[in-house]
């Protein structure tokens, strides 16, 4: 009786851990949004903050999906329902960032056919077409497939998706190397010319890695949550299910972490974010 009253205590702080947590990061990709929305310095008008805003409302609706989810397990409700849409939502964040990851590929790799060819208005259908391709797959494998099946498909395209990320992100930075070496080797190139192209690759870098960053945050926080079901049958012979719902509470306060952190790193690593977000949020000018 003692053990099942202190399970109760550890999941309810788990709740309301999970459930601070991702108030926090609704509020901070909010502030996300409106300011790439509002973008006092027109530093959001190209075609990558399309994909990062794409990311924040994604956040957003799992976030809040999850807050709802929780509410009903705490009044003792498990809708069935509200666990699938949630669970699809949140393997979104893979598609979305394998978009934002070729995007970056194609504007630094290929400069002059992204500017001509890469428009917002094909960016926005790009974003649109993933959402449906991604609910047709996930309305297929939730409703035609069983349970176990279901969750072995979704966590196989995650990897997939996760690992191409992390692919064109290299990629990336071995375009962005190639091209400084290009124009170290250049001798006709004036010093203030060279100074901006090395300024420009230094933005881009930084940019770069930020996105990496996310992106591991969300492999080392994501994956762990919807491969549980498989670590579960792998560990059951050994855990009672007392144990291994300890671990499931952890990976999801684990998961719910990263809802808030996204818009952090953002603050930490790009100047652009934090100059927009002092001028619309702290009255700094």
């Amino acid at each position: 009786m003692r053990c099942a009253t202190n399970q109760d205590a550890i999941s309810l702080s788990c709740h309301v851990i999970q459930m601070s947590n991702l108030f926090l990061g609704i509020i901070g990709n909010s502030l996300l949004i409106v300011a790439h929305w509002k973008d006092p310095f027109r530093v959001f008008k190209n075609t990558s903050s399309l994909f990062v805003r794409n990311i924040a409302i994604i956040d957003v609706i799992v976030a809040f999906l999850w807050i709802i989810r929780l509410a009903t397990i705490l009044s003792g409700k498990k809708l069935e329902a509200l666990l699938v849409i949630w669970l699809g939502f949140t393997v979104l964040s893979p598609w979305a960032f394998l978009c934002l990851a070729i995007e970056r590929f194609l504007s630094i790799a290929f400069p002059l056919w992204h500017r001509a060819r890469v428009t917002t208005h094909n960016c926005r259908q790009v974003i649109i077409g993933t959402w449906i391709a991604h609910t047709s797959m996930y309305t297929f494998t939730a409703f035609i497939l069983d349970d176990t099946l279901q969750g072995n498909v979704i966590l196989l395209f995650s990897i997939v998706f996760i690992l191409c990320s992390y692919a064109f992100y290299f990629a990336t930075y071995v375009a962005l190397r190639r091209q400084r070496n290009e124009f170290q080797k250049k001798q006709d190139i004036s010093e203030s010319v060279l100074n901006a192209m090395k300024a420009r690759q230094k933005h881009q870098k930084r940019f770069l890695v930020t996105i990496a960053i996310v992106c591991f945050m969300l492999t080392i926080t994501f994956l762990p949550v919807v491969g549980m079901r498989m670590i579960a049958v792998l560990l059951e012979n050994f855990l009672k299910g007392r144990r291994i719902r300890q671990i499931h509470d952890g990976l999801m306060v684990l998961l719910s972490i990263n809802f808030l952190t996204n818009p952090i790193i953002y603050l930490i690593r790009l100047p652009k974010y934090s100059k927009t977000f002092k001028v619309l949020y702290c009255n700094f000018t």
